[in-house]
């Protein structure tokens, strides 16, 4: 679902910002994954960065977000130019350049970004999961043409975010670590998240890059990069 352009990613200040991530690691506790209680219902999960530990799978009841009207997201993509080819490096990697880490208030609202995506993912309400993306966003996550007639751009986004069903326990995704949050040189912020969907790529684990701009104090996706350093065969450049 990811334009096959993509061939990688490379984050510079590399030192700067592990070192930073280090620091900001140690000083935050690791919050207890999902647990039953007797009626079968999950705890809602905070979702933590930095750390890699038990499935963190945001709930369908966590999905709050007002939806979209599809007629609104097509006038926006109708709007908007296609975004140009990346730069590439030498080794065809993407050159990102990150300056360090954010503050904790941009942290704290790429968490609650990333936390309705996913939760109205496992909601299974497409309207409401775009509701957290830029109309540039959408066009890449669901690899919509801008090119296409008027017409046909509405069909395609009415097809894309038809309502569905809540996921059954077995189908439900999850983040496994949210490996790095780094500011970028344009002000927009990027999220490496290792994550698990047994609807993409055969349930195997993926990692993806989620770039997001503030718009009016929320972050929202602004770019979903798949499988950024083609680790996944069939998934995300490969695909």
């Amino acid at each position: 679902m990811i334009r096959n352009a993509i061939a990688g990613l490379v984050l510079a200040a590399s030192v700067v910002v592990t070192g930073a991530a280090g620091t900001l690691a140690q000083n935050a506790t690791p919050e207890a994954s999902p647990v039953a209680v007797a009626d079968e219902l999950l705890i809602p999960i905070d979702l933590v960065p930095w750390v890699v530990t038990d499935q963190m799978s945001p709930t369908a009841e966590q999905c709050t977000v007002d939806p979209v009207s599809t007629d609104d997201v097509a006038d926006a993509l109708i709007a908007i130019e296609p975004r140009g080819e990346p730069a590439l490096t030498d080794n065809l990697l993407v050159e990102i350049a990150a300056t360090g880490p954010p503050a904790q208030g941009v942290i704290d609202g790429v968490l609650e970004t990333l936390t309705q995506f996913w939760a109205c993912n496992n909601a299974g309400d497409r309207p409401a999961m775009v509701a957290v993306f830029t109309a540039q966003g959408i066009a890449e996550l669901y690899g919509i043409d801008l090119e296409l007639s008027d017409a046909d751009l509405r069909a395609v986004v009415a097809a894309s975010l038809t309502r569905g069903e809540p996921r059954p326990a077995e189908e439900v995704s999850g983040i496994d670590g949210i490996i790095s949050i780094v500011m970028l040189q344009d002000g927009r912020v990027a999220a490496l998240v290792v994550n698990t969907d047994p609807r993409i790529a055969g349930g195997s684990q993926v990692l993806d890059l989620i770039i997001l701009a503030n718009q009016g104090g929320r972050y929202l996706i602004d770019s979903f990069i798949g499988d950024p350093f083609n680790l996944t065969p069939g998934y995300g450049i490969d695909n």
